[in-house]
């Protein structure tokens, strides 16, 4: 059973002809899916893990080389260290060229990407923005 109805789904579609945004990312905006069902989605088809983060579950170490400020320029907050040296991180879309890229120099020694929603992303770099102002 889908998830749209058939006439839902043909307006996305020719609203896609006009626009050139995903489907996905147009059925979000019309409000037909939510993004979490549609980042799970997404997740599955590029086989990446699917996270919502919370500022508990980061790992002090990854955010020694970064800010708030540049994880909110570039949507993504990195989670953790894996055994093979790569850093966990999470986006919100795994096509965003400019937060790869700024991953990739970020992290030097490797990186794997998952996704997530951005109001999550966005909630972990507020809490680590809060804990950076946090008298020592």
């Amino acid at each position: 059973q889908g998830l749209t109805s058939e006439d839902a789904l043909q307006t996305a579609l020719r609203q896609q002809k006009t626009d050139r945004r995903p489907i996905g990312r147009i059925l979000v905006d019309m409000g037909l899916i939510n993004e979490r069902i549609l980042l799970r989605n997404l997740a599955s088809q590029a086989q990446a893990a699917y996270i919502e983060p919370n500022f508990a579950m980061i790992e002090p170490e990854v955010l020694t080389r970064t800010s708030p400020d540049y994880l909110a320029r570039f949507g993504f907050v990195p989670i953790l260290r894996q055994e093979n040296g790569k850093t966990l991180v999470v986006v919100s879309d795994l096509a965003d060229a400019t937060a790869l890229q700024a991953i990739e120099e970020l992290y030097r020694d490797g990186y794997v990407a998952a996704l997530g929603p951005q109001d999550t992303i966005r909630a972990c770099i507020e809490d680590f923005r809060r804990y950076r102002q946090q008298p020592k």
